[in-house]
């Protein structure tokens, strides 16, 4: 069986026995699970000027390289394994102990470290200590067409039917719709102590010389 993915992480489990759900409905049986899921809490991706401009105060220092899972994100997605694990077991797809059999479980991952990192914290919190191999491209400097398409000229997106859809959904203008959300930006300026940074610092000097 196929699982249809998207970024950046996802789980297969091609199993047929009968569930809670074929329970409810007894015409349907459930044959398989897909999970598909983003990867774990991660240090940010890039560190720029323009972040340190924003705020007078020092970000925290990671425990990890830029864009890597971190320590805290690795565990939390082992708990999320053990998680579905206790509904596999519920649903009758797993047992509640040993590894799954081979075949029962695949674990697909895009390339970037966070994300194989993430399949690998998964892994270990659905069947510890068990021998569930993370599934990723061979070549890991490049990008997997699987995950990212647009990237790799997969497929393509018509930029006049995008734009129609995110004005659609943003009231017909991305002003009116930052116009409405005027109170999380007052609540990010305070957060980030906006009014004492380089940035804001700038804007009233602007402001001062045009008067």
């Amino acid at each position: 069986m196929k699982a249809i993915l998207i970024p950046f992480l996802s789980l297969l489990i091609p199993l047929t026995p009968q569930s809670a759900f074929a329970q409810s409905e007894p015409e349907l049986k459930l044959e398989s699970v897909v999970i598909v899921s983003r990867h774990g809490v991660r240090a940010p991706t890039k560190a720029t000027q323009l972040m340190q401009d924003v705020t007078p105060d020092a970000w925290p220092t990671w425990p990890v390289k830029l864009g890597w899972l971190t320590p805290r994100g690795g565990e939390l997605i082992a708990y999320l394994g053990h998680y579905q694990r206790q509904r596999l077991v519920a649903d009758g797809l797993l047992t509640k102990k040993g590894c799954p059999q081979p075949g029962q479980v695949a674990i697909i991952a895009d390339v970037d470290e966070r994300t194989r990192k993430t399949g690998e914290a998964f892994a270990a919190g659905l069947a510890p200590d068990c021998a569930i191999t993370v599934h990723t491209q061979a070549d890991t400097s490049s990008p997997d067409p699987l995950f990212n398409p647009l990237k790799t000229g997969v497929c393509q997106l018509d930029n006049a039917n995008v734009t129609d859809a995110i004005l659609s959904r943003a009231g017909g203008s991305i002003a009116d719709f930052a116009g409405h959300r005027q109170t999380a930006f007052r609540e990010l300026e305070r957060v980030l102590n906006f009014p004492q940074s380089t940035c804001a610092l700038t804007v009233r000097n602007r402001t001062k010389a045009v008067h």
